[in-house]
C-alpha cells in the first residue's frame, strides 16, 4: 500500500482512490468533482514519485500508468475486506478494474463488424491494451437505481500511426456487467477519411464516426445522428424499426440501437443509438484495402 495511506481505515482509502482514478477518466457525468484535497495531491505526489514522473507530465501513457497503479492499490484494499468475486463485479460495473481483468463476450451484433473487416483479435487487443478508453454512465438523477448497470466502455486502439494514409483508430462499444463486457461493436475510423483529431475524446471519435458517415434519426419527436442515455415513454413497440425513425429511403444500413424495456410499461431506456451509412463506410475500408463481405444488406444491432 501506499506509505500516505497507511494504517488508514480502508473504506476510507477505497474511496478516495476510487475519486482519484474517477478524476482521471473523462465522463460526460455533470456530478463529477475533482479531487484537490490536500490527502488527494499527496498521494498523487507519492504515485508521480513511484513512477518517477514530474507532475507536468499530462501524456496518455503517462495517464495510464497512474491509472493503472490507482487501480492496483485500490483492488489490493478492497481484497483484504471483500469476496474477491463481489469485488471484481463492484469495481468491474465502476470502471475501475483494470483492462486485462474483464472478462470480454461478444453480442451477436459483433457480427456486423466481422463483415466490415475486424476480428475478435482486434476488439481483446483494443481493450487489454487500449490507447485511450472512456467509461460512461448514465445519469443517476434520470436512470436511478439502474444508472451503475448501464455504464458504457469505448476503447481506442491506433493503427499504422506512422503513414498517415494509413492511419486509423479501431473504436470499441462494451457495455459493462460486472467484471465482464459485453461488446457491441467496433468501427475502423481512417483519419484521412474522418476529419477528428485522433487525441480527442474517444466519445467525441464516437460521434464523429456518426456525424460522418450516419444518417439523421428522428426518436421521440427530436432529430440526431447521435443519440445516447435517454428514457423514452409512450413507446408502443420494442421494435428499433419502430423506435426510431432513419432518414434515408434506401441504401445499405448499419444500425447500432441498444436499449433495454424499462419497469413501467411503454418505458425504453436507450443507452446509445445511430445509423451508418453501410455503403459509404464500406467504400472508405474498400479504398484502404480491407476486405469487407457483402452478404448482408441490413444491420440491426439492436
Amino acid at each position: 500500500m501506499l506509505e500516505t495511506l497507511k494504517n488508514r481505515d480502508h473504506s476510507e482509502v477505497e474511496k478516495l482512490l476510487s475519486n482519484l482514478i474517477d478524476s482521471f477518466l473523462p465522463s460526460p457525468r455533470s456530478d463529477r468533482h475533482l479531487c484537490a484535497s490536500p490527502l488527494h495531491l499527496q498521494v498523487l505526489d507519492e504515485v508521480r514519485n513511484k513512477l518517477k514522473v514530474s507532475e507536468s507530465d499530462h501524456s496518455i501513457e503517462t495517464t495510464f500508468r497512474i491509472l493503472n497503479l490507482l487501480s492496483e492499490e485500490i483492488s489490493q484494499v478492497a481484497l483484504s475486506t471483500s469476496d474477491l468475486s463481489s469485488l471484481k463485479n463492484k469495481l468491474g460495473e465502476r470502471g475501475e478494474l483494470r483492462p486485462d481483468l474483464y472478462d470480454i463476450t461478444f453480442l451477436h451484433s459483433f457480427e456486423a463488424s466481422e463483415v466490415h473487416g475486424t476480428r475478435k483479435g482486434h476488439v481483446v487487443e483494443a481493450i487489454r491494451s487500449p490507447d485511450q478508453l472512456q467509461h460512461l454512465f448514465a445519469p443517476t438523477e434520470t436512470w436511478k437505481e439502474e444508472a451503475e448497470a448501464m455504464g458504457l466502455s469505448i476503447y481506442i486502439k491506433r493503427h499504422n500511426r506512422e503513414d498517415s494514409s494509413k492511419f486509423f483508430s479501431l473504436v470499441v462499444v462494451a457495455r459493462r456487467r460486472g467484471c465482464s463486457l459485453e461488446v457491441f461493436n467496433a468501427w475502423r475510423i481512417y483519419h484521412n477519411e474522418v476529419r477528428i483529431p485522433p487525441e480527442r475524446t474517444p466519445l467525441d471519435l464516437l460521434r464523429g464516426l456518426a456525424e460522418h458517415y450516419g444518417y439523421t434519426l428522428t426518436i421521440s419527436g427530436s432529430e440526431s445522428k447521435f443519440f445516447m442515455y435517454e428514457i423514452l415513454t409512450n413507446i408502443k413497440s420494442f421494435s428499433p424499426w419502430d423506435i426510431a425513425k432513419i432518414h434515408t429511403e434506401n441504401g445499405r444500413i448499419w444500425s447500432n440501437m441498444f436499449f433495454t424495456q424499462g419497469r413501467i410499461h411503454g418505458v425504453v431506456k436507450l443507452m446509445i443509438a445511430f445509423v451508418l451509412d453501410g455503403s459509404k463506410y464500406a467504400r472508405d475500408l474498400k479504398r484502404h484495402g480491407v476486405q469487407v463481405s457483402e452478404n448482408c444488406d441490413v444491420f440491426d444491432a439492436s
